[in-house]
C-alpha cells in the first residue's frame, strides 16, 4: 500500500499524506476562491446574486450527499475504484463549470462537483482508518489537518490573483488544473485500502442499511459531534467573519484577507502542536483543552460584544478561536474514526455530512439580523461552543482516553 520512498514516523509516504490532505481540500479550495467572483459571475450571465449564491448552495449540497452515497459503498467495494471515478468526473464537471454558458448549466456542474469531490474527501478519512490505528491514526489526521489548514489562507489569495488578471472562468481553469493533479495523485499513488476479505459481505444496495448502525455507537457519535459542533463553531466565525470585520469594523478587503490567513495559520500551528503532542499526552486530554479553550473564548467573545465591539479584543479573540479549533478537530476526528474502523466508510460519511449540515446551518445563523449586526455571529460561536463541550463531556469514557500511549493504565483520579 506505500510505497518503497523515504516513510514518515508513522509508516506512510509522505507523498501518500500529502495526496490524501489534498483530496480533502477541495471543499475550501473550490468556495473560498469563487466567493469574491459571485458579482462577476450574477453579472457575465445576466442573472440574479440569489442565482449566483445558488452555485455555492449547489456545491454544498453535492458534497453532503456525495459522502452519504459513496462512503458507506464503498465498505462494500473497496476505496480505489469509487476514488477513481469521484476524481475523474469531478475534473470533467470543474471544467465544464469553467465553460458553462448560462446559470442553469453553472448550478448543475457545481453541483457535480461537489458530489464527486466529496467523494474524495470522505474516502480520504477512510483510508487514514484503513492504513493507521490508534495514535498514528491522530497523528496523520493532525498532519491532514495542518496541510489542509493552508487552503483557506491560500485559496482567497489565488482567488483574488487570478479575478487580478482573468475572470471568474479562469478560477475554474485553475481549479481544472488542482484536480488534474488531484487526479494523477489517486492514480499512480493510492492504491487499495480495504482487502476483499474485510469488506461488507452483503449486496451493494444492503450496504446502505448498515448506515444508521454508526449512531449506535456512543463513543464514535460523541467524538463526531464534538468534531462537529466545533466546525459549527468556527463556520459561524467564516459565515460572519466579513460583515462583522469589514462593515461594522471597518477593514478593507487588503486587511479583511491578512486577518483571515493569520486567523487560518491558528489553525495550521496548533494542528501542529497537537501532532507533536500525540504519544505525550492523551489524545481526549488535549480535545479537552480545546473545547474549555473554545468555551472560554466564545464567553469572552459574546461579552466584549455585550459591552460594545472594539477592533483589537475581536482580533485576538477570533485568533484564539480558530487556535482552539486546531487542538480539537484531528484528534476528535481520529477518536472518532476509531471507534468506528469496521465500517470506516460509513463513519466517514456520517462524519462529513454532519459537518456540511452544521456549516450550512451556520451561514443563516450569523446573517439573520442583517449585515449590520454583530451579535449573531457571537452567540452562534457560543451556541455551538456550548455544544461542543456537553458531547464531549457526555462522551462515555475508557481508561484509555487518558493514558498517552491509548492503553489502560487504571481510570483518572479526578478531571475530564
Amino acid at each position: 500500500m506505500s510505497s518503497k520512498s523515504i516513510k514518515t514516523s508513522f509508516g506512510l509516504s509522505p507523498l501518500f499524506i500529502v495526496v490524501l490532505a489534498l483530496l480533502t481540500a477541495i471543499a475550501p479550495l473550490a468556495t473560498d476562491m469563487y466567493l469574491a467572483a459571485l458579482p462577476a459571475v450574477a453579472e457575465d450571465l445576466n442573472t440574479t446574486s440569489t442565482n449566483a449564491s445558488l452555485t455555492l448552495s449547489a456545491f454544498m449540497v453535492g458534497m453532503a450527499l456525495g459522502q452519504l452515497v459513496v462512503g458507506p459503498l464503498s465498505d462494500k467495494t473497496g476505496r480505489r475504484k469509487p476514488l477513481l471515478f469521484g476524481v475523474v468526473v469531478c475534473f470533467i464537471a470543474t471544467v465544464a463549470c469553467g465553460f458553462s454558458p448560462n446559470i442553469e448549466l453553472l448550478i448543475f456542474a457545481r453541483f457535480m462537483m461537489g458530489f464527486t469531490g466529496s467523494i474524495g474527501a470522505v474516502l480520504a478519512r477512510s483510508i487514514v482508518a484503513d492504513t493507521t490505528e490508534g495514535l498514528a491514526t491522530a497523528k496523520l489526521m493532525g498532519v491532514m489537518m495542518m496541510i489542509n489548514g493552508f487552503a483557506p489562507v491560500l485559496a482567497p489569495l489565488f482567488g483574488g490573483w487570478v479575478l487580478s488578471w482573468g475572470s471568474w472562468r479562469d478560477i475554474f481553469h485553475v481549479l481544472g488544473v488542482v484536480t488534474a493533479i488531484m487526479m494523477l495523485g489517486v492514480i499512480f499513488v493510492i492504491k487499495e485500502t480495504l482487502p476483499v476479505e474485510e469488506r461488507y459481505q452483503g449486496t451493494a444496495l444492503s450496504v446502505y442499511s448498515e448506515l444508521p448502525k454508526v449512531f449506535k455507537i456512543r463513543r464514535y457519535l460523541g467524538f463526531m459531534l464534538t468534531m462537529c459542533f466545533a466546525f459549527g463553531a468556527l463556520f459561524s466565525y467564516i459565515s460572519g467573519s466579513t460583515f462583522v470585520l469589514q462593515k461594522i469594523l471597518g477593514l478593507s478587503e487588503t486587511e479583511f484577507t491578512i486577518v483571515f490567513g493569520v486567523n487560518s495559520i491558528g489553525i495550521v500551528l496548533f494542528s501542529a502542536i497537537a501532532t507533536k503532542l500525540v504519544g505525550r499526552v492523551a489524545q481526549r486530554r488535549i480535545v479537552n483543552v480545546g473545547v474549555v479553550s473554545l468555551l472560554v473564548v466564545s464567553s469572552l467573545l459574546v461579552v466584549s460584544f455585550l459591552v460594545g465591539i472594539s477592533l483589537v479584543p475581536t482580533l485576538v479573540l477570533l485568533f484564539l478561536l480558530t487556535s482552539s479549533c486546531g487542538l480539537i478537530f484531528g484528534n476528535a476526528s481520529a477518536l472518532a474514526l476509531n471507534e468506528a474502523r469496521h465500517m470506516a466508510g460509513s463513519a466517514s460519511a456520517v462524519m462529513g455530512t454532519v459537518q456540511a449540515m452544521l456549516g450550512a446551518l451556520a451561514a443563516p445563523l450569523v446573517s439573520f439580523a442583517g449585515e449590520h449586526e454583530y451579535l449573531p455571529m457571537g452567540f452562534s460561536i457560543f451556541g455551538f461552543a456550548v455544544l461542543t463541550a456537553l458531547v464531549l463531556w457526555t462522551t462515555p469514557r475508557k481508561d484509555s482516553d487518558y493514558s498517552a500511549d491509548g492503553l489502560s493504565h487504571g481510570a483518572p483520579a479526578a478531571g475530564h
